[in-house]
């Protein structure tokens, strides 16, 4: 599960957070398959995204 409110914040407010999540999103190589979140079955990319939504569109 994604991080909310004043965590969310918190971790997504700082550069070292926020570059360590693109970098490791990137050079990962994650799965491509799903995995069960809160019922929900999404790839580890999208939960990754959850995280920080805002740094995608950066």
């Amino acid at each position: 599960m994604a991080p909310t409110g004043t965590e969310q914040d918190s971790v997504c407010g700082r550069l070292f957070c926020r570059t360590g999540l693109k970098v490791f999103y990137e050079s990962a190589g994650l799965p491509q398959c799903n995995v069960e979140v809160d019922g929900e079955y999404i790839t580890p990319n999208a939960q990754l995204q959850m995280i920080c939504p805002d740094i995608w569109t950066t």
